[in-house]
């Protein structure tokens, strides 16, 4: 698995999120795997990918959350943080 690259997009709005993604990525990819929640609830996703390779993203987004969960809860699974 490579390493995950988080996108640092400072907003909480879905919307600017998304009109932000061309400037932040910044180079050429090589697929896209693509969810997004509506305002009627209802999720709508898309791909521009190989069956592999939207497996291999889907585990990297499962390591991301995984990630970012452990981060936000360092102190109950007895890790420190360093600044």
């Amino acid at each position: 698995m490579g390493d995950i690259i988080h996108l640092d997009i400072p907003t909480e709005d879905p919307n600017e999120f998304l009109r932000s993604l061309p400037e932040s990525v910044g180079e050429p990819v090589t697929a896209v795997i693509f969810t997004a929640k509506l305002a009627t609830g209802e999720w709508m996703s898309g791909w521009c990918a190989g069956v592999g390779t939207m497996q291999e993203g889907l585990g990297h987004l499962q390591a991301d959350v995984i990630d970012r969960m452990i981060r936000a809860n360092t102190e109950r699974y007895g890790l420190h943080t360093h600044n």
